[in-house]
């Protein structure tokens, strides 16, 4: 398992943080790009960059908002998505991360159920272009879907190109079993986010049954809260054979680096 930093773009330009946070220990990285900024030059060095710092970059970060009402934005989404992975090739991500996008301002009056079904046949023709591509998509639970909900749909599609990404503060915040739904996840978990849920107390969301705690990275860093054990969630991914990616997800760099610290020790003691 190699840990790594999600949101370098809160810390500085990809070019300018990836040899900072290498240094600090960092082993991978999940980045936004925009592929209007990188020609194929341009991707070209920052490749060079993440190679030279002996580092990967575990995953582009883009969220499709494939629900929504209208068919043509949804087919300009998927332009888009088609663009990011282009440009993974180009920058050798391992993976790009998506998932069920969902704001209630891009779709006012939508039902839950057809927000559900235009995403996921979002997320099947994206896959299909990943497969042409050669590149892997990760399916993250983003904002109104479970773990096990994702799941269902990875399976469903069934595609090679097609895995899982966990974000554990967000599976915590619905109220998931957490150490349940990684094992379920099993082999086709290989990408995650790591943070602390942070108790903002009752409010509600479409899609979300009722009150719940929403898993923000505004918190006061891994290893400070009470909603996970850390130890337990490690030794249940050394359980499932993970031999993927980690990333923090957090607002400052000091909260990454401390995240690191925390965790280091913790993976050495279990083996993973």
């Amino acid at each position: 398992m190699k840990i790594g930093v999600f949101g370098l773009l809160r810390f500085g330009t990809p070019e300018t943080i990836i040899p900072k946070a290498a240094k600090a220990g960092f082993e991978c990285f999940e980045t936004e790009l925009n592929p209007l900024q990188y020609d194929k030059g341009s991707a070209r060095k920052l490749r060079e960059i993440v190679e030279s710092n002996g580092v990967v970059i575990s995953s582009i970060s883009h969220m499709p908002y494939f629900g929504q009402p209208s068919p043509v934005n949804r087919e300009r989404e998927l332009i888009v998505a088609k663009a990011v992975m282009e440009l993974s090739v180009e920058v050798g991500a391992k993976y790009v991360r998506n998932g069920i996008g969902y704001m209630p301002s891009i779709a006012p009056g939508a039902s839950f159920d057809d927000v559900y079904r235009w995403g996921v046949e979002g997320t099947r023709r994206s896959t299909k272009i990943a497969e042409d591509l050669g590149v892997t998509l990760v399916f993250d639970n983003f904002y109104f879907t479970t773990v096990l909900e994702n799941l269902a749909v990875v399976k469903e599609i069934n595609s090679p190109n097609l895995k899982m990404s966990v974000d554990i503060g967000n599976c915590v915040a619905h109220g998931e079993d957490l150490l349940a739904s990684i094992r379920a996840c099993g082999d086709l978990l290989v990408n995650g986010h790591l943070k602390e849920p942070k108790i903002f107390g009752s409010k509600s969301l479409p899609g979300f049954p009722g009150p719940y705690l929403w898993g923000d990275e505004t918190g006061d860093g891994i290893g400070t809260g009470k909603l996970i054990d850390w130890e337990a969630y490690l030794k249940v991914l050394k359980e499932i054979k993970f031999k993927g990616y980690q990333s923090i997800e957090c607002k400052t760099w000091e909260h990454a680096t401390n995240g690191l610290k925390y965790l280091t020790p913790l993976c050495k003691k279990i083996g993973i």
